[in-house]
């Protein structure tokens, strides 16, 4: 591309700045971006039922002395 093609383009892509390319720690991600899902409950009953697995272990291999 020529330099007076990006320089015409220039006001186009910066009036919108969800065509950005945007770095960050997930990575570069260009347009369209997508939205991150919420799953929050989804996350505290993983948590809660890794939790009482590791419990259980735990107990288990105290009772058999390993």
């Amino acid at each position: 591309m020529s330099a007076e093609k990006v320089v015409a383009k220039l006001p186009e892509v910066y009036a919108n700045p969800k065509s950005w390319v945007v770095t960050g720690t997930k990575g570069i991600y260009a347009y369209p971006r997508g939205e991150e899902e919420d799953d929050s409950a989804d996350l505290v009953a993983k948590s809660f039922g890794s939790a009482a697995k590791l419990v259980l272990q735990s107990l288990l291999r105290m009772i058999l002395g390993i």
